[in-house]
This record gives structure tokens, sequence and C-alpha cells, in this order.
């Protein structure tokens, strides 16, 4: 009984142990392109897992700065290296073709842990070299280094202007297009930035690109096990480039604030970790600059990616707002610059501290030193005069509490929108708050639910400076075909509000900014390089303990030129947002006076 029972439970085993033979034989053999009802490509997925690609070039259009420079990295014939199992066999000759020595060389190869293009010890940019190098280099066969033209750096983390410009992806489906022959769509498409708003006007047919293999943990293997593959050539139809208003020199100069990199700045200043700045022409209202940090692949104080970029979103912007309460209460006559007031450290009626509710309050004090000192008491009180309707409609007039970006018909797209990333921002999360008196105090000072971006910020200083007009900034003025002829031009917006702000009143509010650089919060401003007008703010964070701290203003005095914004987001004390703002205006004064003395 026993025997039978052990002859058949190994037959049993002995047919499943078979079966699964056979169906492993009909998944690798017969069905390994086909698998399943949903037909999955098993040898293809497998392929992926194992290999990685390194984009040389994704043949978009090249996007440029407002003075030609190609923003996006100029086109050329640049070094790829992958990491080497060995070191290679014609050191000599590459060292001698690239004018290196053969242990400089050797040093930075050995340095290669991801595949990268070959850089400049010094400047830390891809090397360029001629077509005849290129060429010599490629002939030299060896395992894991290519000179192919590409566009270098474009898509680097680092890169100048990095939030703005954007990144792409890669559409699987468009990807196996390639590979199984049907197309030659590099399935890249913008995901997010410039690259995505433009996408369409950018896009272009093939790819140049080198395949590699990785180890299960993704991992480069040896430069041994690489391919080419470049259908650039085979596209249709050229890309088209954008013209940006971004000046990069401008931009170098605010990443370098943000960092707080530049030799020029004292030892003693902080940059910002998390925040944004930008840079507007006053005069026209365009973008010039606009930077943002963490940076890509690194995250914010709050969990936020470093991909988001901060000068596009909406965040409580605390006593800045004030500005906008000072435009509407002298716009409507509630006050003049020189009425008094009292401030104890609280709106009592209200429940509203002053920040300076610890050292008695600011006592008596002109509307003129409130806005200077930025006391919550009076502008809690003005706020509640003016009434939640008349605020908003004073918001709305600085271009406050919705979006400003250039916005438009191009073509078919009726609501074409340059930035589309760009977020609204809002006065009353709820309707009903317009009306209520404690929601109103709060509003006043820029709390509770205020939302305001980076960008609207400096645009609502460009509207100080123009009477009934409200500019949308633009970041592209031209969409251009490959030989630089215009493909569509956008014209700059500004939309001529109704009852518009008195010119007095603007005036009288740009005073104010100045006096709050000469003797109020924004003090060690004084001994920038320019004379510059400007408001602080400093922004409670709900549930934090944090606070976001901003400083908006203008210069030079003489003849204002830029308005600037900056926020440092969850700061936890310090003047990084002064520091910041400085090193930017300071940056713009020599910049303005190398260009005089050219």
């Amino acid at each position: 009984m026993g025997n039978g029972r052990t002859v058949v439970l190994a037959i049993l085993l002995f047919t499943m142990f078979a079966a699964l033979i056979v169906r492993l034989l009909h998944i690798q053999v017969w069905e390994p392109e086909a698998f399943g009802t949903g037909h999955v490509d098993l040898l293809t997925q497998a392929n992926e897992q194992q290999t990685q690609v390194f984009l040389a070039d994704s043949g978009r259009g090249t996007i440029y700065d407002r003075r030609g420079a190609a923003l996006t990295g100029e086109r050329d014939y640049h070094i790829i290296v992958f990491p080497l199992a060995r070191p290679i066999d014609r050191l000599t000759e590459l060292s001698a073709i690239l004018g290196w020595t053969e242990e400089a060389l050797q040093g930075a190869l050995r340095e290669i842990d991801q595949p990268q293009f070959l850089k400049d010890t010094k400047t830390g940019r891809p090397i360029a070299v001629s077509e005849a190098q290129a060429r010599a280099i490629q002939d030299l066969n060896i395992p894991g280094v290519h000179a192919l033209y590409s566009e270098g750096d474009r898509y680097a983390p680092n890169r100048l202007a990095h939030h703005l410009l954007g990144t792409i992806r890669f559409n699987t489906e468009a990807k196996q297009g390639i590979e199984s022959g049907e197309g030659v769509s590099t399935g890249a498409v913008g995901s997010r930035g410039l690259e995505k708003s433009f996408d369409p006007f950018l896009r272009v047919s093939g790819v140049n690109r080198v395949t590699y293999a990785v180890d299960g943990a993704g991992k480069p293997l040896s430069g041994d096990q690489t391919e080419w593959e470049n259908t650039l050539a085979l596209g249709s139809e050229s890309p088209k480039s954008l013209v940006t208003s971004v000046d990069a020199q401008i931009q170098q100069i605010v990443e370098q604030a943000l960092d707080q990199s530049s030799s020029a700045a004292p030892l003693s200043r902080r940059g910002v970790s998390d925040g944004a700045a930008v840079v507007l022409d006053i005069a026209s209202g365009d973008v010039l600059a606009m930077a943002s940090r963490p940076h890509e692949g690194e995250k914010g104080e709050d969990g936020l990616p470093g991909e988001a970029n901060r000068a596009l979103l909406a965040m409580e912007p605390g006593s800045i707002f004030k500005t906008v309460i000072a435009v509407a209460a002298l716009d409507q006559g509630i006050v003049r610059r020189e009425d008094e007031f009292f401030c104890d450290g609280k709106l009592h009626a209200y429940n509203l501290p002053c920040w300076t509710l610890g050292e008695g309050g600011h006592g008596h004090l002109t509307f003129a030193d409130a806005y200077a000192e930025s006391c919550n008491v009076v502008f809690g009180e003005l706020a509640v005069q003016l009434g939640g309707d008349t605020i908003a409609e004073y918001a709305d007039k600085l271009g406050i509490g919705h979006k400003v970006g250039w916005e438009g018909q191009v073509y078919h797209d009726q609501q074409f929108a340059q930035l589309p990333e760009e977020e609204a921002g809002q006065l009353f999360h709820d309707k009903r708050d317009r009306h209520d008196r404690y929601a109103l105090a709060q509003t006043g000072i820029g709390q509770r639910d205020v939302r305001v971006t980076p960008l609207q910020a400096a645009n609502m200083v460009v509207s100080l400076f123009h009477p009934g007009k409200l500019h949308h900034p633009r970041v592209v003025s031209e969409i251009q075909y490959d030989n630089g002829d215009p493909y569509f031009t956008f014209e700059p917006q500004v939309q001529q509000t109704d009852n518009p702000i008195k010119s007095d009143t603007l005036q009288t509010v740009r005073q104010l900014m100045i006096e709050v650089v000469q003797s109020g919060t924004a003090s060690p401003l004084s001994d920038a390089e320019w004379k510059l007008g400007g408001k602080t703010g400093t922004a409670q964070v709900a549930k934090t303990g944090k606070e976001h701290k901003w400083m908006i203003g203008f210069g030079p005095l003489d003849k204002p030129q830029y308005a600037v914004a900056v926020v440092s987001r969850y700061s936890e004390g310090g003047e990084a947002h002064l520091d910041t703002f400085q090193a930017i205006m300071d940056g713009l004064a020599r910049y303005e006076s190398e260009a005089d003395s050219q």
C-alpha cells in the first residue's frame, strides 16, 4: 500500500515537472516575442532591463537667449566616455589627438563611473573637437570611447536655466517602433518647462544615441558593450528653434546668487537652498532670468522634488502682499502717507499679533512708517476697512490671484501658454471670507489663504511703473526656422485695466519701497552698489514652525530697469533672501557697468 502511494506521488511530481519544462520551452523558444494574450515581447523587455541609453543628440531645436547664445548648448563634436573595465590600449594616440598628457587623460578616465562627456578639468564643460579629430578618434576603435556630433550637456541637471528649459522623456511605444524598424521617431517628448510647452515645434524624427549594458543594479558594465545608433539624418523636417527673452549673463548672475558661488560674494552671505528668483525687465515685462532651487534629483524641505520650478509655484507671500493693500488704501483715499496710527503689538479686535508684540509694538507711527516697518496692526486694520471685494479688485490689477505668463493664440491653439506650469495663486479659498473681518485682517498681511508665485511678485513690481497696464511676461519672443527666419513672433502682451490705478498712487508706493531700504526692514540693502527700492515679507507656514522669506524690489533708483523677486522657502532664520537679492542687484550693477564700458 505504501509503495503504491510512493509510485503515484512520484508519477505526479514527474508530470508536474515535465509540464513546467514544456511551459518554459514554450515561453523561451516558441513565443518569446509574443507571450500571452497581451503578446508581450519578453526578449525586448529583457534587453531593455539590461541596457540603457546615453543620448548624444535629441535632434530637437535649439533654445537661444535674447542675444543669440545657445542656452541648450552649441552642437559640436564631443567625446563620450564610458566606464572602462581595463586600461585602453591606444591611450598615447588618443591623448595626442586631444593635446592632453597621458597622465591627465588617464586621471580623467579613472574618475568616470557613469557614461558622460569628457570635460575640461577647469571649466567642467564638455570638450569640443574638430570634425577631423572626431574622425581620427572614431578610427581608433577604442571600446567605450565615442567622438560624436552632439548637443553636449543639454539635459544635465545642473545646466544653466535647467528648471525653465525643462527636459524630455522617451515614449516607450515610439521607442519600440524604432527597434522594430517601423519608424524613426525617437519618442522623445518634452516633459517639463519650455521643452514641454513648445514640444510640437522643437520635436524632430530620428535619434543619435549610444546604448550600453548595465548590471542588475543598473550600473554600467564595461565600455566594451556599447552600440551607436544615429537616425537623425533620416528625419524629413527640421525642428524649429526658440529665441527667448532670457539673458544668459543675467541668468548666470541669478544662479550664482542663489548658490552664493560667486567669488565676489562675501563669505558671510548665504544662498537659497529651497526657493526661487525672478528678474523681469521693467520696460517690457519680459523674463530676463528665472531660477529655482534645489537642483533636479534633490528634494526640498517639504519633500517637493527639485525638478519643480518654484518660480511658478504659489505660496504664502507674507508682508510683500501689503503692497497690494497700500496701493488699494492710497488709491481709494482711505489713507495718506502721513496719517498716524498706533501699534501696541496686536490688533485686538481681530486677535492679530504684530511681529513686534514681544517688544510692546511699534507705538505711534505714520502710514509710511508702517509700510517700512511692516506693521501687521496697521495693514490688518486697513484690509478690514477696504473689504474683500476691493482687495480682490486691486490684486487683480496688479496681477495677483491669476496667471500672468503669456497666453494667447498660436495658429490653431487658441490658449497657448508659454509657462503652463504656472499656478494661479489665490486670495480667498472660501468666498465667505471676503466678508469675514478676521479673515480680512489676516489676508491684509499676506497670510490665511493668500498664495502668490515669485513670477507674479516680480510682475507686481513691474505694474507699479505702468499705470492702467498689466504686463503678461514673455519668456519666448520668437519661434524660428532652422535658417533663422521667423516662424511665429510673440508680440508683447499688455492688458489695459479698467479704472486704472492713479499715477500718484503708484509713485507714492514706489517711494514707500525706497524708504523700506533706506530705514526699514530691508535696511541691510542700503550698502548695495545701486540705490534700491523694495519690500520684505515673512510668511508663517502652517504646521511647520518655519517661514517663507521674501524680498521684492527694483533698481537702480535713477533709472529703474529691473524688477526682482526672491523667496527662500521653509527658512529657519537668517537673511538668505536679502543676501540673494543684493547679490543679484550687485551683479546687475556690474553687468550694466561692463556694458557701458564696451
